[in-house]
């Protein structure tokens, strides 16, 4: 029953958040940001209408649905997504779809907790394959000296830059080390799993 979701739950424990939000598309600073709050999400049932609110430092977000029924939501990184709430046996799950992307948060009462499993299915064929080329070519660029290592990041996607800002070396090797690693995780980042475990309020 959903009604056994309901109430106040804090957040305790999270492993993964980091490289699911990075699998998402969220961008460093809002990925900074978001690791460093403990966000607090309240659900309450009435019937097959379920509303979950998540309040933290960082932004609040509320949804209310109707089981089994899709909706639009706008998520606390900004997405605009089609979403659905189901109750699938004993765990409540919410799927969220866009622009060809799909991520589920699936919840799930274990022991007196509230389990929350997001897990991303975000790399297409696509996607990967546009980005292997973006990177190969850059750092082909790179290596023949056409471009230095500055001209090389403003001409990069965001993504790409945010991967390389994030050593904080904008040296040649600096780049190309930052430029393969990139396509390494992103090649291996198609599926993401995060968990995060809350407590009931007293």
């Amino acid at each position: 029953m959903a009604e056994a979701f309901a109430g106040v739950w804090n957040l305790v424990e999270s492993s993964n958040f980091d490289d699911y939000m990075k699998a998402i598309g969220v961008g460093f600073a809002t990925r900074q940001i978001a690791n460093l709050t403990k966000p607090t999400t309240i659900i309450e049932v009435d019937g097959d209408k379920v509303t979950i609110k998540t309040q933290s430092t960082f932004k609040s977000t509320e949804v209310t649905c109707k089981l089994g029924e899709e909706f639009d939501e706008t998520t606390a990184d900004d997405r605009h997504v089609k979403s659905v709430v189901t109750l699938d046996g004993e765990k409540l799950t919410h799927v969220q779809k866009w622009d060809g992307k799909e991520t589920s948060l699936v919840r799930e009462l274990k022991d007196g907790k509230l389990i929350l499993v997001r897990r991303s299915k975000c790399n297409s064929t696509e996607e990967v394959c546009g980005l292997s080329k973006e990177v190969k070519d850059l750092r082909r660029k790179l290596l023949r000296g056409v471009v230095s290592s500055y001209d090389l990041f403003n001409r990069a996607t965001s993504d790409t830059q945010n991967h390389i800002w994030q050593t904080g070396d904008l040296s040649p090797m600096g780049v190309q080390k930052s430029l393969l690693s990139f396509l390494f995780q992103t090649l291996t980042m198609g599926n993401v799993v995060c968990t995060r475990t809350y407590v009931k309020a007293e």
